[in-house]
């Protein structure tokens, strides 16, 4: 949301974080089909634009505490299990897209593989630094090939 700020409002981002973020949680997500603020607080944000446009707020027209706490909590569990259902549903889209788009390759054992990338720093250090190469493992019939995905290969690293 930074990226909307005009090019004379960027030199000073910090200012303007309040405001975005005020935006981002006022927003309905696809996501959840509900803005963060709902979730939150169980009734839409009162914004500037509803007393100018004399708009009332959302009452919820009740006599006694424990009522309006009952119609809290129903309009609540209602919107989270409608946002769960969402966010499911969501997932799934996602998941189609992302699948459609992944590519596997056939691994045999002995083939040489990416076990750690050299030139990120950080935690992503493995046991074995002997400079000999890291291949797959597999006890099964060596003339298979293993179909795998990034999350799915089992590897081994040879000792020093």
């Amino acid at each position: 949301m930074l990226g909307t700020l005009e090019d004379n409002q960027k030199s000073d981002w910090k200012a303007h974080v309040p405001t975005l973020v005020h935006a981002y949680n006022c927003t309905q997500h696809d996501s959840t089909g509900y803005s963060p603020y709902y979730l939150m607080f169980g009734r839409h944000p009162r914004l500037a634009i509803d007393a100018f446009l004399g708009l009332r707020p959302d009452e919820m027209h009740a006599t006694r505490s424990s009522e309006y706490i009952r119609k809290l909590s129903d309009r609540l569990d209602k919107a989270y299990a409608e946002a769960t259902k969402e966010a499911k549903k969501s997932a799934k889209k996602q998941k189609r897209v992302y699948d459609k788009n992944v590519r596997s390759s056939l691994l045999h054992p002995g083939d040489r593989v990416l076990l750690r990338n050299v030139s990120i720093r950080g935690k992503h250090e493995t046991g074995g630094q002997n400079g000999n190469g890291n291949r797959i493992s597999s006890s099964a019939n060596p003339s298979q090939g293993y179909p795998c995905t990034r999350s799915s290969v089992s590897m081994h690293v040879p000792a020093s």
